[in-house]
């Protein structure tokens, strides 16, 4: 079935014009007839003035895919090398920190991996680490470090200014021993896993204790040396339950809500899960540690995918124990044992800084291992950009002229491949997509 759609464009509005008769299997590289008709294409027309920030955003039915986008770090005490890292937080601008254990030191990237600055030493002083396990963000942009050794939390401003502490070794309200990892709700509220007294300390902003749950056990809302914490945008606190291979969900006052998981390498099972994330949709990321993967589970426990396996590869893992998702989707995976941090989604950016200077792409992908089902390419306008033009091979498309989307729906085996283009250099940005 042949298919023409075509819209009016107007100064700073989309235009969409989709031409073209179905193919399946032709690598599309133009628009030009093929022995089977003509490749279906869609060009998307903005402002005529460039600007950074054009961006494509590649959704797969709210599933991150398990394609890595980009990677840094190896072993050393350099900027933007690692010694054991641990946990990390993602603030408000997308930019990264990350607790780097053996080196004693936060190190803060922006959200390409990018070094911007670093702050710590060793020692028990205002701004030294000992033992520095967690590191944790509030909306406001205070850095909240946790330190398993010094049994005590550190609050920062965001270029690692020393604003205050609070903890010591002990079992009474606010006390910790060995603490691993904090989360932040949109209150500000800090959440503690305090590992080795088996249970979560919740605290304001500043530090005042305001209530915990917990103590040793297997049963709901027992635990064995938990680690990860996240909280999602309704208040839902998740802890990675990491001795009992299992991920617990509370309410904001420690109420039990559910639980998962269970001793194993199948679906939904761990073999020590250290690291916990939720991103907006409420999608929740398991580093399963000693499983080395990562597993993706709706907000009630579900399972929904996974990626990774053991080695040094990329897409590979050596003992990954901590996750974090911004704002974009995008997955931060320390892959500890490996020194590096490994970035996976399903989002790419173009940058037309200098209009037609053959440098737009920043991130290209590919993404594989896809289940069947809907596909979504949505244009994001910033600021205005130049002429781009995304063409696909194969599939039965839908355009929404209203929003300037296209979908693709793909069946069991089929493939996509897209490839966008400058007006000016026409340079190739592969994206295939696999069932």
């Amino acid at each position: 079935m042949s298919t023409r759609f075509t819209q009016t464009v107007m100064h700073g509005m989309v235009v969409l014009i989709c031409i073209g008769v179905l193919s399946r299997g032709i690598p599309a590289r133009t628009a030009l007839a093929a022995p089977e008709g003509l490749t279906p294409s869609i060009t998307i027309v903005a402002d005529s003035i460039p600007a950074n920030g054009t961006n494509f955003t590649y959704a797969t039915n709210a599933l991150t895919t398990a394609s890595q986008l980009f990677q840094w770090g190896n072993n050393g005490s350099g900027n933007g090398e690692f010694f054991g890292p641990f946990f990390t937080a993602v603030d408000a601008f997308g930019d990264l920190y990350v607790a780097d254990y053996g080196n004693m030191r936060i190190q803060k990237f922006d959200n390409n991996g990018g070094y911007l600055t670093q702050w710590g030493s060793f020692g028990s002083g205002n701004g030294q680490f000992y033992g520095l396990m967690g590191v944790a963000v509030d909306g406001a942009g205070h850095v909240f470090t946790v330190e398993e050794d010094n049994h005590r939390i550190q609050k920062f401003d965001g270029n690692g200014a020393y604003l205050g502490q609070w903890g010591g070794l002990g079992t009474g309200n606010g006390q910790f021993a060995s603490p691993a990892d904090a989360a932040v709700d949109v209150f500000g509220n800090v959440y503690v896993t305090d590992t080795a007294n088996f249970r979560i300390q919740k605290f304001d902003n500043n530090g005042n204790y305001l209530l915990q749950w917990g103590n040793a056990g297997v049963g709901n809302g027992e635990f064995a040396y938990p680690r990860g914490v996240a909280v999602d945008v309704s208040g839902n606190v998740y802890v990675a339950d990491t001795n009992n291979d299992r991920i617990q969900k509370f309410d904001g006052s420690g109420n039990f809500l559910l639980t998962w998981g269970g001793f194993g390498s199948g679906n939904g099972q761990f073999n020590l899960p250290w690291g916990v994330a939720v991103d907006t949709t409420g999608h929740v990321f398991v580093a399963d540690s000693s499983n080395n993967r990562v597993q993706q589970f709706d907000t009630s426990g579900n399972y929904l995918t996974q990626w990774g396996s053991f080695g040094t590869g990329n897409g590979q893992f050596d003992f990954p124990n901590a996750i974090s998702v911004d704002a974009d989707g995008r997955v931060f995976v320390t892959d500890s044992a490996n020194n590096r941090v490994q970035v996976f989604g399903s989002t790419f950016r173009l940058d037309d800084a200098v209009p037609d200077d053959g440098d737009l792409v920043q991130n290209s992908i590919i993404i594989d291992s896809l289940p069947s089902g809907t596909y979504t390419f949505t244009e994001t306008l910033a600021g205005g950009w130049e002429l781009s033009s995304l063409t696909c091979d194969t599939g039965n498309w839908n355009a929404n002229l209203a929003d300037g989307t296209l979908t693709v729906d793909l069946g069991a085996g089929d493939n996509v491949t897209c490839v966008f283009l400058n007006t000016a250099n026409q340079i190739f940005l592969p994206l295939v997509a696999n069932d």
